[in-house]
C-alpha cells in the first residue's frame, strides 16, 4: 500500500486577481473575507504546496480541496486547476452559493512534476454586495508505486 499525503494552504494566502473590483478584503486567523459589488466577478488563486518527491519516491497527484463559505449573493461558477507552465489541467463548471464549502476536485492521476494552482471564479450576482470567505485549499497526493 502506498502512502497518502495531504497538503494545505491557509485561506489568508489566497491571491485576488482583480483587487480593484473588491469592496473589501479582510485577512484574519480564519481566512480571507471578500466583499464585492453586485454585477462584478473575480478570480481567486491558491498556490497548492506540491510535492514531486517524498522519501526518495515519485509522487502522483490525485485531487484538490477547497474550504470556505459563500453567501446567497455570490456564486462560484468555475473552478480550474493549472499545472506550472502548462495552462489548465482541468476545469469544473459548478454552482456553489449560499453554503459552507467543503469540496473535493479530482484531477488526472499522474506523476506530479510541476506546481499546481487552484483557481476559483466568483460572480457577485446580488442583490447587493456579495461575500465569499476562503478558509483554505489543499491537494491530495500519493506515493508513486
Amino acid at each position: 500500500m502506498s502512502d497518502d499525503f495531504k497538503y494545505w494552504i491557509h485561506g489568508v494566502a489566497v491571491q485576488v486577481e482583480y483587487p480593484q473590483h473588491c469592496k473589501s478584503i479582510r485577512r484574519a486567523g480564519w481566512g480571507t473575507n471578500i466583499v464585492q459589488a453586485q454585477g462584478t466577478e473575480n478570480w481567486f488563486h491558491f498556490a497548492i504546496p506540491t510535492p514531486t518527491r517524498l522519501d526518495d519516491d515519485d509522487v502522483d497527484q490525485q485531487g484538490l480541496y477547497l474550504r470556505g463559505r459563500i453567501d446567497n449573493k455570490a456564486t462560484i461558477d468555475l473552478v480550474t486547476c493549472h499545472r506550472g507552465g502548462e495552462g489548465r489541467l482541468k476545469t469544473w463548471n459548478v454552482s456553489l452559493s449560499a453554503q459552507d464549502i467543503d469540496e473535493y476536485f479530482d484531477i488526472p492521476n499522474q506523476k506530479c512534476t510541476k506546481p499546481l494552482a487552484l483557481c476559483i471564479h466568483v460572480k457577485f450576482d446580488g442583490p447587493g454586495e456579495g461575500e465569499v470567505v476562503f478558509h483554505g485549499a489543499g491537494g491530495n497526493f500519493e506515493e508513486h508505486t
